[in-house]
């Protein structure tokens, strides 16, 4: 709401500052129109083959000397009457709040250029797909490498299983073998005592 009660280029330079910035925050959500080319009516094409947005400003002098005429005539016929300003009127100590507005509004479109740019041109596409492929292919590299590594370390287990079960065997044999030669002498001693014993009583 504008002071009536203020000097009349004030208010026509808060009006004017205003307009611009109702433009600018339609454009931050609603999106920044494309170039229009006026000879087939299509939206302008770099020469990669891509998209190009129409003109809005990315600094407070683009701000102030903005007055539609760098828009392509599909943009201007939607857009109200803006004229351009001095730069020192953004300056003046009671336009800080809407210097704050606008510099904030700016950085807001840079960041909906970019998202434009990337979800329409087949450029960024490619180049958000490059990466996730990359991204993937890093994944599976890590998931390889895991595998080999347990792979490794599965067959150093079984090597040690089988090494400590082989041992086992050997031990269980052995002890067996030295229980049947100890059963032997055993048997052995039992006859031996009993011809004694038996030779004792004749």
């Amino acid at each position: 709401m504008v002071d009536t009660t203020l000097s009349p280029l004030r208010i026509e330079a808060t009006q004017r500052i205003d307009t611009k910035l109702g433009i600018l925050e339609g454009w931050v959500t609603n999106g920044i129109p494309w170039k229009i080319q006026e000879h087939d009516g299509k939206i302008a094409m770099d020469d990669s083959e891509e998209r190009i947005l129409d003109f809005f400003p990315l600094n407070l002098s683009e701000f102030a000397s903005w007055d539609g005429s760098r828009n392509c005539a599909a943009t201007r016929a939607g857009l109200p009457e803006i004229r351009s300003m001095s730069r020192m009127t953004l300056n003046q100590s009671y336009h800080q709040a809407r210097r704050a507005q606008v510099l904030s509004t700016i950085s807001k479109l840079e960041q909906k250029a970019i998202e434009q740019r990337e979800q329409f041109n087949k450029g960024s596409q490619m180049a958000r797909l490059e990466a996730e492929v990359e991204r993937l292919e890093n994944v599976v590299k890590r998931q390889e490498q895991d595998v080999v590594t347990f792979r490794r370390k599965a067959d150093r287990a079984n090597e040690l299983y089988y090494g400590l079960r082989a041992t086992h065997l050997r031990a269980k044999k052995q002890y067996r073998s030295e229980i049947r030669a100890l059963e032997a002498q055993v048997a052995s001693l039992t006859k031996q005592v009993k011809r004694v014993v038996g030779f004792r009583k004749q």
